[in-house]
């Protein structure tokens, strides 16, 4: 009676991540964000948009594809390295400001909450 010992593999366990993963939002920039866009809205004709409005020097756009709600659609984070100080202080104020694109359609764009938050942050504090 032979016995025969079946070999388990033991699976690899990789421990969290303690790496910070880096802010998507450039440092030293206002950002402005399009709550509501259609999904054929690109880059380019955001920046060509908010450019022709003067919101100010664009230094990088952010798509975000969202699938909630009625239909898909996208949510648009716009960094701005020098924003136009009367459209700055308008949406620090808790204001939007509608930018028409395309006839009567139009964006909203307010003033981006959005605070990073790291990943796999220690939960332990030494004292």
């Amino acid at each position: 009676m032979s016995s025969s010992v079946a070999s388990v593999e033991t699976p690899k366990v990789t421990p969290p991540s303690m790496e910070v993963k880096e802010s998507p939002v450039p440092v030293d920039t206002y950002t402005v964000m399009i709550p509501w866009a259609e999904t054929w809205v690109d880059e380019e004709r955001v920046i060509r948009e908010l450019d022709e409005a003067g919101f100010g020097n664009i230094e990088k756009v952010d798509l975000v594809a969202r699938t909630e709600g009625k239909r898909e659609h996208l949510k648009i984070f716009v960094h701005i390295s020098s924003i136009n100080s009367e459209y700055k202080t308008h949406l620090d104020g808790g204001s939007e400001i509608k930018v028409f694109y395309n006839g009567n359609y139009f964006w909203k764009v307010r003033k981006s909450t959005y605070v990073h938050r790291v990943e796999g942050k220690s939960r332990v504090e030494l004292c």
